[in-house]
C-alpha cells in the first residue's frame, strides 16, 4: 500500500514537470535563446537544440504527460478498491480528476507562463533525459499522426523559421543592455515597429505648410521658386484651390523638357497625382509608393480636402533623421551643466511638433485624442486660441506660445524644472539661507 501511494505521488509529481515543460518551453523567446547561446550559456544551449526539434519535444511532452496521468489513475484506483470496495471507484475518479487539474495542469502552467525562460532551462535537463527516454513511443505516435494529418490534406512540412515582433523587440533590447547594439542603432531599431503603426497625418507636412504652384506658372517662375524655397517637388493646383489638385511637380522633370521655353507648360511636365487617405498605415503608403513609381503623395482628409503632402525622405526622416535628433538631444542635455539647486532643460520647438514625438524626447506622455501636435494641445488644455506669453503645465514641463502666425501656434517654448533632493543649506540658528520673502 505504502508503495503505491509513494508511486501516486511520483506519477503527480511527473505530471506537473511535464506541464510545466510544455508551457515553458512553447513560451521562450526564440531570439532571446539564440541571444544566450552565442555568449555560451549552456543551458540556453541545451533547450535551444531541444526547440530546434519542437515536433519530437511536444509529442514528447504529451506522451509523457498521458503516461503518467495514466499510471496515476490506475495507482489511485487500486489504492481506493482496496480500501472501499468497489465504491472507492468514483472515489479514486474525483481525486484523480483533482489532483490532475491543480497540481498537473493549472498550477505548473501558471507558473512557467510567468517565467517561462528561468522554467524551460532549469527543466531542460530533465526534459532531455525523458526526450531519449521516450523516443521509441515518441517516434511511433508522430507516424501515426503524420499519416492522419495528410489523410485530411493538412502538410506536415516544416516552415521556415519566424519571430514575432514581441521576440525581435526583446532582442533589440538584450542587445542594447549587453552592449553589442549601439545606442543609435538601438533607437534606429526601436523606431522603425513604431514608424509602422503610425497613419499617413502623423509624418505628413500640413496643408499650411505646403507650398503648391498653379498650373499656369512660367519655367522661369518655377526655376526661381524652386531656387529660393530648396524644394523639388511641387503639388500642382488649378483654379487657387489648394483642394483642386491636378498633378506633381518634380522639377528634374523641367530639364527634359526640349521645346522653347516660352512654350512651357505645368500640365506638359507633371506627373499624375498619387492620392492616400490620412488613415492609410505607413507599411501600406510605401507600397503605394513603390507600386506607382512614386516619391510623393497628396494626404486627403474624409472629405477628399488636402490635408498635406508625404515624400519618401519624410519617411525616411521618421526612421533615420529623428533617430540623429534624438542622440544629440541626449547628448546636449549630459554636457549641460545643471545650476546648484536645479536640473533645467529649455527649448523653443516648433507648434507643429507632434506629441507623440515630444513624447518620446522629453521621456513624458503627452495624450489627446483630438490633437496630434503641441500646438492643438495647447489650444485644448486652455479651451481657446491663446496668446503669446500664455502657458499650460504638464508633467513637469511649462509650455508657454512664442510666437503666433496669424491664429496658429507657430513657435512653443519648453521648459522644465526639477527640484533636487538636497536642502538648502542652514545658517547658525536653523535658518535656511538664500532668498528671503517679505519685507526686511
Amino acid at each position: 500500500m505504502i508503495f503505491r501511494f509513494i508511486l501516486a505521488a511520483v506519477c503527480i509529481t511527473l505530471s506537473s514537470l511535464f506541464s510545466a515543460s510544455e508551457s515553458a518551453f512553447l513560451g521562450l523567446n526564440k531570439l532571446r535563446v539564440h541571444f544566450l547561446r552565442e555568449k555560451g550559456d549552456k543551458r540556453a544551449t541545451r533547450a535551444g537544440k531541444l526547440l530546434e526539434r519542437k515536433e519530437e519535444l511536444l509529442n514528447m511532452l504529451l506522451v509523457g504527460n498521458e503516461i503518467v496521468n495514466v499510471a496515476l489513475s490506475v495507482t489511485l484506483t487500486a489504492i481506493f478498491l482496496k480500501l472501499f470496495g468497489t465504491a472507492g471507484l468514483p472515489i479514486a475518479t474525483f481525486i484523480a480528476t483533482v489532483l490532475l487539474l491543480i497540481f498537473g495542469e493549472i498550477t505548473p502552467k501558471s507558473v512557467t507562463t510567468t517565467h517561462p525562460e528561468t522554467c524551460a532551462f532549469a527543466l531542460s535537463g530533465f526534459v532531455k533525459i525523458f526526450f531519449y527516454l521516450l523516443r521509441p513511443f515518441v517516434i511511433f505516435f508522430t507516424f501515426i499522426s503524420r499519416i492522419i494529418l495528410r489523410l485530411f490534406g493538412i502538410s506536415t512540412k516544416k516552415k521556415a523559421v519566424s519571430f514575432t515582433e514581441d521576440e525581435i523587440k526583446t532582442l533589440i533590447d538584450v542587445g542594447g543592455e549587453e552592449g553589442v547594439l549601439e545606442a543609435g542603432e538601438k533607437k534606429m531599431m526601436s523606431r522603425v515597429f513604431k514608424f509602422t503603426d503610425l497613419n499617413a497625418t502623423d509624418i505628413m507636412i500640413p496643408r499650411l505648410k505646403v507650398i503648391c504652384i498653379d498650373s499656369s506658372m512660367s519655367y522661369r517662375d518655377v526655376v526661381q521658386l524652386s531656387e529660393q524655397t530648396r524644394i523639388s517637388k511641387f503639388p500642382v493646383y488649378e483654379n487657387d484651390d489648394i483642394d483642386n489638385i491636378i498633378g506633381v511637380l518634380y522639377v528634374k522633370d523641367m530639364l527634359f523638357f526640349t521645346e522653347v521655353r516660352d512654350e512651357f507648360s505645368v500640365r506638359k511636365v507633371m506627373r499624375p497625382p498619387l492620392f492616400i487617405p490620412g488613415t492609410t498605415k505607413m507599411s501600406s503608403i510605401q507600397e503605394l509608393l513603390h507600386e506607382n513609381h512614386q516619391s510623393f503623395a497628396i494626404v486627403i482628409d474624409e472629405y477628399s480636402g488636402t490635408d498635406g503632402i508625404l515624400t519618401i525622405e519624410d519617411i525616411e526622416q521618421e526612421i533615420f533623421g529623428a533617430v540623429a535628433d534624438d542622440i544629440y538631444h541626449e547628448e546636449e542635455i549630459e554636457e549641460r551643466e545643471p545650476s546648484e539647486f536645479e536640473e533645467f532643460f529649455s527649448k523653443s520647438i516648433e507648434g507643429s511638433t507632434r506629441l507623440i514625438d515630444l513624447n518620446e524626447m522629453l521621456r513624458i506622455k503627452l495624450e489627446s485624442k483630438l490633437n496630434e501636435t503641441i500646438a492643438g494641445y495647447i489650444c485644448e488644455k486652455l479651451e481657446r486660441i491663446p496668446m503669446v506669453g500664455e502657458s499650460i503645465e504638464e508633467s513637469n514641463y511649462v509650455f508657454t506660445v512664442e510666437k503666433l502666425e496669424g491664429h496658429r501656434i507657430a513657435k512653443v517654448h519648453v521648459e522644465q524644472h526639477i527640484e533636487r533632493d538636497d536642502e538648502l543649506p542652514l545658517s547658525e540658528n536653523g535658518e535656511e539661507l538664500g532668498h528671503k520673502g517679505g519685507d526686511e
